[in-house]
C-alpha cells in the first residue's frame, strides 16, 4: 500500500514538472560578505577592476574585496539627492544616474561629480543606454518621453514620444543598428537614424490582479527580451522582413517577474516572486540552450537587486540583509601556483610560467625561475620535482625556457640558465628526479623532438648560435643555421618540416635546411613580426605573432587565414593557441583569454573577471590533455575543464542545431514554416506535405555554417546547400531514412557531425489507396441504400395513394353516386326547391370526390395525364354548346408532376374555364401548356368578354382570386389581361416534377 502511494507521488511529482516546464533546481553556493555594513542594499553593480559599487538609500559605497568605502568620505560635498538607480561604464568612465535627476554623474578618482554636458533641463533622466559608438539618455518632461543622443560631448533630441498613461512605466534598449522603445502601451523599433520601422501594441493578456511584473528590455543572444506589467512572464521580440513580432519566452506560473537584468556577455537572469511579493526562485538564462533556462530556488526570500558580468559564474545580490555573491557548481577555471593579484602588472617571486607537458597521467609544469613542479590532475596534488645531479647534489635552477618529454627515452628534458651566464640542456629521470646537465653553448629558447628521436632541434637565444641540434647518443650539440641576425628562436617540426619563428619573421625549411616555396606567401604576409607561437592541430598550423594576431596555415590545401583584433580579441600579441574536442579554439593572448569557433569568430572573452588567474599569458606554455587545457600566464598555470564549461554555461559541445523547416502542405496549398528550439531525434514528414527543406544554425556564432546531408539508405551523392542556406529534402517515399551531416571545420574539410537525424515519412490510413477504395465503395454502398430506401419509400407511398383513391372510389364514391341518383329521381317527380338543392349539391360533391381520388391516385402523376383530365372536364363542359376550344401542349407528357402541382393546376384550369363559360360567352377558347425559361406556363385565352369577370367596383371577382391563392401554392402567380373582344389566363410557375 505504502508503495503504492510513492508510486503515485513520483507520477504527480513528475507530471508536475512536465506540467511547469521547470528543470530540477540546480545547486549553488551562496556566501555572505562579512566586511561591509550590514543595510538595506537597492542598487549592485559589478564594475572595473573587480570594484563593486553598493546603493542604499541616499549613500553609495564603494567595494574592493577589502572593505567598503563610503562615496562621502571621498568627496564629502557630495551629497545623493535620492537613491542610485542604475551606474553604466561608457568610454572609461563610470556613470552614474540618481533617480529624479536630469544630470549624469561621473565616478572620479577625486569622488563624484556632476558632468554638466550630459544634463538636460527641466527633464528626469529615467534609463541610460548605449552601442559601441554612442550613449542614450531617456527622460521625461510633462508626461513626454524623450531620448537624446550624444554626438560628442555633446546631446542630441533622437525622438520624442506622446504623453502616455503612465510616463514612469518606460524603457529603452540600443544596439549598434536599433533602438527598441518600451512602455505600457507598445513596443517600438527605430533605426539609428531616428525613423520609427515598427509598432506593436502591447495589450493585456491576463486581468489578474496579482501580475506585477516589473518594465525592462535587453538583449539575450540575438533576440530582445523584456518584462511588462500586462503581461505574464518574460517575452522574446523579433524585428525580421520589417515586421515586429513578440511572444511569450518563458513563464513559470503563479509567479511574476521581479527583476530582470543582463550581463556584459548576454546572459539574462530573472529574479520570480509570489503573490505576496516574495522572492521565490531565479532562473539563468545562457548561450547554452534557448528558451530552458537553469533554475535555483531562493533560500532567502530577501533579495532586492542583483548584478554580475557574468551571470553564468557568479552574481552579486543586495537586499535587507546586506552584500551576498552567488557562485555556480561547475568549477570552469582552475588557476595553480598564482597569487592573490596586485595592481602591479609583474607578480613578486616571479610566478610566470614556461613549458608544460605530460609523463603518464602527471603535469609537469615549468616555472621561469627556480622550480619545476609535478602536478597529479586527478587527486589535485602539486609538489615540487627536486633535481639531483650525476653527483647526488642538487640542481637550483635560475631560469627555464622550455620543456620537451622524450617518450621513447622517458626523459624529461630542461632548457635552463644558471650563473655566471651558463647555459644547460638537463636530462632529468622524470620519477626520480636524477638528472644528468650538458653544457649548451647559448641560452635554449626552445625544443622540439627529431624525426628519428634521438636528435634534439633547439632554437637559442643568440642569433650567433640560431639553431642547433643536440644528439642524445653522442650528448653533442651541433650548429646547423648561424648568423640569422634574429634572435630568439622558435622552433617546432611539422610533418617533416621546420617552422623557424624570429624576431625578423618566419622561415619554412625542409630537412636538409632549404627553403619551401610553396608557404613565400604565408612567409611575406607575416613580414618581419616577432613569431610567439607554432603549433599544429591535424593539418592546421597556427603561427601567433607580436603584433599582427594569428595566422592559420591550411597544408592541405596551402592557404591561409588572418585572425587578428577584428574579430573580437583585444589583443594581437598570440602567446599559444589550442583546439579542443570540440573542435572550439582557445586563443591565450596578451589580454585575455578568447574562445572561438570553427569559423574564427569571437564567442567569449575570459578575463581575471571569469576567474582566471591573469590577463597576460606566456609563450612556449600550452598544454591539451583530453578535455582540459593549460595555460601558462605571468601569474601560474590556468587550467580550464572544457567539459563543464560546455555542460554548464557558454556553449555547446557541437554548435549545429536544426533551426526551421520549410514545406507544401497540398492539403491547404500554402507554405509552412516550423522552427525547432531543440535538435529533434526524429523528424516526421506526412505524405501531404512536399518540398521539404531544412536549414542548421549555429548556437554559437551568427555565421552561416557550411553543411552538407546526405540519407544513407537513399543517396548516392551529397545534397548540399542552396543559395538560402536549405537543404532540400524532396518527395520521399513511405519509410525511415537516417540524415547524416557534415560541416566544414575551421581547417576548410568537411567533418562528421556525430548526431544523425532520423526523418520518418509517414502515410496516414486515410491517405493509401486501400482507404480511398473503401471510401468508394462505402460511398457508392450508401448511395444504393439510400436509392433503394428511396425508391422503396416511393413505391410504398404510391401504394398508399392508390389504396386511398380505390377506398374513395369503393366506398365513398358508390355512396355519393347512389344518394345522386335518388335526389334526381325524386328532383323529377318534385318540384321542391329542396330537392332541386339537394340533387345539385350532391352532383357536385360527387364530381368533387371524383377530381380528389384523380390526384390522389399515383396512375395519373404524368403530364399527359393532366392535361387529358382537363381536356375530359372541358368536353364535357362544352358539349351542349357551340364553343371551339384548341389544347397545346409544348412539354414532355412523360414527365412526373408531384401530387400538390397537378392538383393545383387542375383546379386553376377548372375554375378559369367555368368562369370563361359562366360570364364571358366565348367562341373560341385556346388552352397552351408549355415551358420556357425554366418556368411551367398555363395560358387560357378567349374571344368572349371580360365585364362580368373583373367587377371594376370590387377588383377581382372570387374565383380569379381563389385561382391566385392556387397559384401561390405551388410558388408561382397568376396574371389576368383584358383586352377587346379577347380574355387571357396567364400561369407561370416553377417546373415542380417528381
Amino acid at each position: 500500500m505504502h508503495s503504492k502511494k510513492a508510486f503515485l507521488s513520483i507520477i504527480f511529482i513528475l507530471n508536475w514538472q512536465i506540467f511547469t516546464f521547470a528543470q530540477t533546481p540546480l545547486s549553488y553556493k551562496i556566501s555572505e560578505v562579512d566586511n561591509i555594513p550590514q543595510r538595506q542594499i537597492q542598487f549592485v553593480f559589478e564594475g572595473p577592476d573587480q570594484l563593486t559599487w553598493i546603493g542604499s538609500g541616499r549613500e553609495l559605497l564603494r567595494y574592493d574585496a577589502d572593505r567598503a568605502v563610503n562615496i562621502k568620505s571621498i568627496s564629502p560635498s557630495v551629497a545623493l539627492k535620492n537613491s542610485v538607480t542604475q551606474m553604466i561604464e561608457y568610454k572609461n568612465q563610470l556613470l552614474l544616474l540618481v533617480n529624479g535627476d536630469s544630470c549624469l554623474h561621473q565616478i572620479a578618482s577625486s569622488g563624484m561629480i556632476t558632468i554638466s554636458d550630459y544634463c538636460i533641463p527641466n527633464n528626469q533622466i529615467r534609463q541610460i543606454a548605449k552601442n559601441q559608438n554612442d550613449l542614450y539618455l531617456l527622460s521625461i518632461e510633462n508626461g513626454e518621453h524623450r531620448i537624446f543622443q550624444t554626438n560628442g560631448n555633446r546631446l542630441n533630441l533622437f525622438k520624442k514620444f506622446p504623453s502616455v498613461s503612465n510616463p514612469q512605466n518606460v524603457c529603452i534598449y540600443v544596439d549598434n543598428t536599433k533602438l527598441y522603445y518600451l512602455n505600457e502601451e507598445k513596443l517600438c523599433v527605430f533605426d539609428l537614424f531616428g525613423n520609427q520601422l515598427d509598432c506593436i501594441p502591447l495589450k493585456a493578456k491576463t486581468q489578474d490582479t496579482f501580475n506585477k511584473n516589473v518594465m525592462c528590455i535587453g538583449k539575450f543572444q540575438d533576440k530582445i527580451i523584456f518584462a511588462h506589467p500586462y503581461l505574464t512572464g518574460i517575452h522574446e521580440a523579433d524585428f525580421f522582413q520589417k515586421k515586429l513580432t513578440h511572444s511569450q519566452l518563458y513563464n513559470i506560473e503563479n509567479f511574476s517577474v521581479a527583476l530582470l537584468k543582463f550581463d556584459d556577455f548576454q546572459n539574462a537572469l530573472v529574479a520570480w516572486s509570489d503573490k505576496n511579493g516574495f522572492l521565490y526562485k531565479l532562473s539563468r538564462f545562457g548561450i547554452r540552450d534557448r528558451c530552458i533556462p537553469d533554475d535555483f530556488v531562493l533560500e532567502d526570500k530577501t533579495l532586492q537587486t542583483f548584478a554580475g558580468k557574468n551571470f553564468m559564474n557568479q552574481v552579486t545580490i543586495g537586499g535587507y540583509f546586506g552584500l551576498r555573491h552567488i557562485s555556480f557548481p561547475k568549477q570552469i577555471f582552475t588557476n595553480l601556483l598564482s597569487k592573490t593579484l596586485k595592481n602591479d602588472k609583474y607578480l613578486e617571486d616571479g610566478f610566470s610560467m614556461r613549458g608544460i607537458v605530460k609523463v603518464d597521467d602527471d603535469i609537469y609544469l615549468a616555472r621561469e625561475i627556480n622550480s619545476i613542479y609535478r602536478y597529479k590532475p586527478n587527486t589535485g596534488q602539486l609538489d615540487t620535482l627536486k633535481l639531483v645531479d650525476q653527483n647526488g647534489s642538487q640542481i637550483f635552477l635560475k631560469c627555464t625556457n622550455d620543456l620537451l618529454y622524450a617518450k621513447i627515452l622517458d626523459r624529461l628534458f630542461i632548457a635552463s640558465c644558471g650563473d655566471a651566464a651558463q647555459n644547460y640542456l638537463i636530462s632529468v629521470n622524470p620519477t626520480t628526479g636524477k638528472s644528468t646537465v650538458y653544457q649548451a653553448p647559448g641560452r635554449i629558447q626552445s625544443m622540439t623532438m627529431g624525426s628519428n628521436n634521438r636528435v634534439i632541434t633547439c632554437g637559442f637565444l643568440s642569433d650567433s648560435i640560431g639553431i642547433a641540434e643536440f644528439d642524445i647518443t653522442t650528448e653533442q650539440f651541433a650548429n646547423i643555421i648561424t648568423k640569422q641576425n634574429a634572435a630568439n628562436f622558435y622552433i617546432r617540426q611539422i610533418d617533416d618540416l621546420f617552422f623557424i619563428g624570429s624576431k625578423n619573421g618566419l622561415q619554412v625549411l625542409s630537412q636538409d635546411k632549404k627553403p619551401i616555396p610553396e608557404y613565400k606567401n604565408l612567409v611575406s604576409a607575416i613580414g618581419n613580426d616577432e613569431i610567439y607561437h607554432i603549433s599544429q592541430d591535424k593539418n592546421l598550423v597556427f603561427i601567433g605573432s607580436a603584433h599582427n594576431g594569428l595566422f592559420v596555415l591550411n597544408t592541405a590545401a596551402n592557404t591561409f587565414k588572418q585572425v587578428n583584433d577584428q574579430v573580437g580579441i583585444k589583443s594581437n600579441a598570440i602567446a599559444s593557441v589550442l583546439v579542443d574536442d570540440a573542435n572550439f579554439l582557445w586563443l591565450a593572448t596578451f589580454n585575455g583569454l578568447y574562445l572561438m569557433d570553427s569559423t574564427f569568430k569571437t564567442i567569449k572573452e575570459f578575463t581575471v573577471f571569469d576567474g582566471i588567474n591573469h590577463n597576460e599569458f606566456n609563450r612556449y606554455s600550452y598544454f591539451k590533455d583530453d578535455s582540459r587545457l593549460y595555460f601558462g600566464s605571468i601569474n601560474g598555470i590556468l587550467k580550464v575543464d572544457v567539459e563543464n564549461l560546455f555542460a554548464s554555461s557558454y556553449v555547446k559541445s557541437n554548435p549545429i542545431y536544426l533551426q526551421k523547416m520549410v514545406y507544401f502542405d497540398r492539403n491547404i496549398k500554402t507554405t509552412k514554416l516550423v522552427y525547432f528550439s531543440k535538435f529533434p531525434n526524429v523528424l516526421t514528414l506526412k505524405s501531404h506535405e512536399s518540398n521539404h527543406r531544412l536549414s542548421f544554425g549555429n548556437r554559437t556564432s551568427n555565421e552561416k555554417l557550411i553543411l552538407r546531408a546526405q540519407l544513407t539508405n537513399e543517396d548516392t551523392d551529397w545534397r548540399y546547400q542552396d543559395i538560402e542556406g536549405y537543404i532540400s529534402i524532396n518527395d520521399l517515399d513511405v519509410g525511415k531514412y537516417n540524415l547524416r551531416l557534415q560541416f566544414k571545420n575551421i581547417a576548410g574539410n568537411w567533418e562528421e557531425y556525430d548526431q544523425q537525424i532520423v526523418i520518418e515519412r509517414i502515410q496516414y490510413f486515410t491517405e493509401m489507396p486501400i482507404f480511398r477504395l473503401i471510401l468508394y465503395c462505402s460511398l457508392f454502398l450508401a448511395i444504393g441504400i439510400y436509392a433503394l430506401t428511396r425508391y422503396k419509400q416511393k413505391s410504398d407511398y404510391e401504394k398508399l395513394r392508390e389504396s386511398i383513391a380505390h377506398d374513395l372510389h369503393d366506398q365513398l364514391g358508390s355512396a355519393l353516386t347512389s344518394i345522386s341518383m335518388k335526389a334526381q329521381m325524386l328532383d323529377k317527380n318534385s318540384e321542391d326547391v329542396d330537392f332541386q338543392g339537394i340533387a345539385a349539391d350532391t352532383k357536385a360533391a360527387l364530381q368533387l370526390v371524383r377530381d380528389t381520388i384523380w390526384s390522389v391516385n399515383p396512375g395519373n402523376d404524368l403530364v399527359e395525364h393532366l392535361i387529358d383530365r382537363c381536356k375530359d372536364f372541358a368536353y364535357n363542359l362544352l358539349q351542349n354548346r357551340s364553343v371551339e376550344i384548341k389544347f397545346l401542349s409544348k412539354l414532355d407528357n412523360l414527365q412526373k408532376l408531384n401530387i400538390k402541382t397537378r392538383k393545383e393546376l387542375f383546379l386553376i384550369f377548372k375554375e378559369a374555364l367555368t368562369n370563361i363559360i359562366k360570364h364571358a360567352n366565348p367562341s373560341y377558347v385556346e388552352v397552351t401548356f408549355q415551358q420556357d425559361r425554366g418556368k411551367f406556363e398555363l395560358i387560357i385565352k378567349n374571344d368572349g368578354t371580360a365585364e362580368e369577370v373583373i367587377n371594376n367596383d370590387q377588383g377581382l371577382s372570387i374565383g380569379l382570386i381563389s385561382m391566385g391563392n392556387r397559384a401561390k401554392n405551388i410558388g408561382g402567380q397568376i396574371n389576368f389581361e383584358s383586352q377587346p373582344n379577347t380574355f387571357k389566363v396567364h400561369l407561370i410557375s416553377p417546373l415542380l416534377y417528381t
